[in-house]
């Protein structure tokens, strides 16, 4: 979604971009990227829902993958996920990305669904890439994600109910936050570029730390 026209320089989708249940969106390249959904530059669209099946294949050759890519000079400010979202790259130094956000614009993620990174040839699997991003930002997940999640500059929040996490968290500054609840396990690396991070447990949820973390605060109930 991009202004084509010559003589247009912005596109607004008022009330936003909506891949519904039964919908499925696919791309397949070979020695190239391969997109499911693209948001250009000029863009406006305040929210993304996707309730069916968004795919990204490089099958061969060296591609990276996008399940959904969001420019820069684009405006998404939310990504709702109740569906699936999936990409495969394929070689080495590509990526697999399940949401990149160059923008900085995109704060808010919910995923009650399926984000999944499949990494060959030597790939790497970044679920969630806000890392453009100066504003807080906050991933909801209550669903599964397979790869890692990376935050910007302004602080970063990851709150799971019974979410499934397998990756890493990155944050790169500001005041940040883990937020697990229900049964949800994280056990992944986590890696706090700058700023605070702090950390609020309820219910039966495990945070298992693979180092030494500089915590402003941590906090458990349940």
């Amino acid at each position: 979604i991009a202004p084509k026209d010559s003589k247009l320089d912005h596109v607004t989708i008022d009330n936003g971009f909506v891949s519904q249940a039964n919908a499925t969106i696919s791309a397949t390249a070979s020695a190239g990227d391969a997109t499911g959904i693209h948001i250009g530059a000029g863009a406006t669209v305040p929210q993304i829902r996707n309730e069916g099946a968004i795919t990204s294949l490089v099958s061969s050759g060296n591609g990276n993958a996008y399940g959904v890519h969001i420019d820069a000079g684009a405006t998404v400010n939310a990504l709702t996920n109740t569906g699936t979202i999936t990409a495969t790259g394929f070689g080495n130094g590509q990526f697999s990305y399940g949401i990149v956000d160059a923008s900085g614009t995109l704060t808010n993620v919910t995923n009650s669904g399926t984000i999944s990174t499949v990494a060959t040839s030597g790939a790497t699997g970044v679920a969630i890439d806000l890392s453009a991003g100066s504003n807080a930002e906050t991933v909801t997940n209550t669903g599964t994600i397979n790869g890692d999640i990376a935050f910007g500059t302004g602080g970063g929040t990851y709150s799971s109910d019974s979410g499934t996490l397998t990756g890493g968290l990155s944050f790169g500054g500001g005041a940040s936050a883990i937020q697990l609840a229900g049964t949800s396990l994280f056990n992944g690396p986590i890696t706090v570029g700058g700023g605070t991070l702090g950390v609020t447990l309820a219910d039966s949820s495990t945070l298992d730390l693979q180092e030494a973390l500089p915590l402003s605060s941590i906090s458990a109930s349940g």
